[in-house]
């Protein structure tokens, strides 16, 4: 069972963000099993922060081993990240429901949901610190949680 590579931490089960996350991306992989090969060539750890709920959870890409989500105080560093998500509840919504481009993986843009997300990127809205750094590695984190 290809979900069985994302893992929710137990003492995470009744975070509401890290279920949400955590359920997310299972659904897509048992939608589309090459999100199965994404998870497993990644090694990243990324943050994301819903600054309206209070909550942040961390995504780490552990390669062959999967993907584990848990919970993280919302405050302070958020030690060994390689990047934060700063958004709103729907600017994480938004994000998990842009299209992307098929080889590439890159967001589109000139649809309705894609240009909402640029332009709450542009107005601060979303943050994602630091920006230039990881693009491959966040291209695949959004082809992950992307339903669309």
């Amino acid at each position: 069972m290809l979900s069985s590579l994302v893992t929710l931490a137990d003492k995470d089960a009744s975070n509401p963000l890290a279920s949400l996350i955590a359920d997310l991306v299972r659904q897509n992989v048992e939608r589309d099993p090459s999100k199965a090969l994404t998870i497993t060539a990644l090694e990243f750890l990324v943050t994301i922060v819903a600054t309206d709920l209070d909550s942040s959870v961390t995504m780490e890409f552990r390669g062959a081993e999967g993907l584990t989500v848990r919970a993280e105080p919302t405050r302070g560093h958020f030690e060994g990240a390689s990047a934060v998500i700063r958004a709103d509840s729907n600017g994480i919504l938004d994000l998990a429901r842009m299209s992307l481009l098929g080889r590439t993986g890159l967001p589109v843009v000139w649809n309705r949901i894609g240009a909402l997300v640029l332009r709450r990127l542009i107005r601060g809205e979303i943050a994602i610190e630091p920006a230039g750094r990881h693009l491959g590695k966040l291209a695949r984190l959004l082809n992950v949680m992307s339903v669309a």
